[in-house]
C-alpha cells in the first residue's frame, strides 16, 4: 500500500500549522458548531446503522438533543462555551425537524444495507 513512496523519520522535522486570523474568532467557531449541529441527525443515524443498533434509537437521539438544549439554556448567557454548545444542540433539533423521521429512517435502512454489503 505504499504506492512507491518511502517513509522516513527524523526528530529534526517540525510541523507548523498556520491558521488564518479569521479562523480564530468566536464567530467562526459558532459557524462551525452550527454546521456540526446541522449534520448531527444524518451522521448519528448512519452511526447507529453502522453499529447495528435498532432504529428506535433515532427518536431517542432527538429527545437527547432537546434535553441538551434544556441543559445548556440557563448557562448560555453567562458562559461562552455553554453558548456554543447550546447553538450546536439547537441546530441539531432544527435539523431533525428539517430531515423528519421518515427521511432519517430511510437513511437508516440504506445505511444498514450498505453496511451489510461490506461484511
Amino acid at each position: 500500500m505504499n504506492r512507491g513512496y518511502r517513509r522516513a523519520y527524523s526528530d529534526e522535522l517540525k510541523f507548523i500549522h498556520v491558521l488564518p486570523e479569521k479562523r480564530l474568532t468566536i464567530d467562526y467557531l459558532i459557524g462551525m458548531y452550527k454546521g456540526f449541529g446541522i449534520s448531527y441527525p444524518i451522521l448519528n443515524t448512519m452511526w447507529h446503522a453502522y453499529k447495528k443498533r435498532p432504529p428506535f434509537v433515532i427518536p431517542l437521539a432527538y429527545i437527547k438533543c432537546i434535553f441538551s438544549v434544556i441543559k445548556y439554556l440557563p448557562f448560555a448567557p453567562f458562559l461562552q462555551k455553554k453558548k456554543i454548545l447550546l447553538i450546536y444542540w439547537v441546530e441539531s433539533v432544527k435539523a431533525y425537524h428539517f430531515w423528519n423521521f421518515k427521511t432519517l429512517f430511510q437513511i437508516y435502512r440504506n445505511s444498514v444495507s450498505v453496511v451489510q454489503t461490506l461484511i
